[in-house]
């Protein structure tokens, strides 16, 4: 899922700055628009696997394990909200007033919100800190030079183009929760 999201922004990226017109404009929305429907399924997946967890807390074979995993997940939903929360009020905003002012600050929660999730457990750090994607690639290698801002990266991007970036951001963040919550959930036998 991810390498088809990763190829999904190049594509896009890639025919926004060869074509500046109305149809790439309406082609970009209906993108962003499939991107949120899918970072919403993935919410659905997550809230079910979460439940699962639940389940299995009060099941008196795998209480023991649940105990152990479930406030590990439950520290992750947290998290998640939270930064989730952050991200889509800024596309709020960049939808009301079509000026992105926090990206900055942005990165530093973005990257915050990586490094928690992956210091709730060691086995979680372990299996995905070369795995969990939440910026996209492309800034990342970006900022490993240090020739630009994640601002800078954003600000030279079209409206639309900065929407789709943030709404790959949630959904990298759903992707992430939902791929953790399952190795939480095969933790209890």
């Amino acid at each position: 899922m991810r390498i088809t999201l990763s190829f999904l922004t190049i594509a896009i990226l890639l025919y926004s700055c060869s074509n500046k017109n109305k149809s790439s404009y309406s082609n970009l929305k209906a993108l962003n628009d499939s991107l949120t429907f899918s970072t919403d399924l993935l919410k659905n997946k997550n809230d079910s696997l979460f439940k699962i967890l639940i389940e299995k807390l009060q099941n008196e074979k795998t209480a023991q394990n649940a105990k152990i995993w479930e406030p590990k997940a439950d520290l992750l939903r947290y998290l998640t909200k939270e930064t989730y929360n952050y991200v889509e009020e800024s596309i709020g905003n960049l939808k009301s007033n079509s000026v992105l002012n926090n990206t900055d600050s942005m990165y530093m929660k973005l990257d915050l919100y990586r490094s928690s999730i992956l210091r709730i457990d060691p086995e979680i750090y372990k299996d995905f800190d070369n795995n969990s994607k939440i910026i996209t690639h492309y800034f990342d290698s970006v900022k490993q030079v240090k020739t630009e801002r994640f601002d800078t990266y954003l600000s030279n991007k079209s409206k639309q183009e900065q929407l789709f970036i943030l709404n790959q951001t949630l959904n990298n963040i759903r992707i992430v929760e939902n791929e953790i919550l399952m190795f939480c959930n095969n933790k209890i036998n």
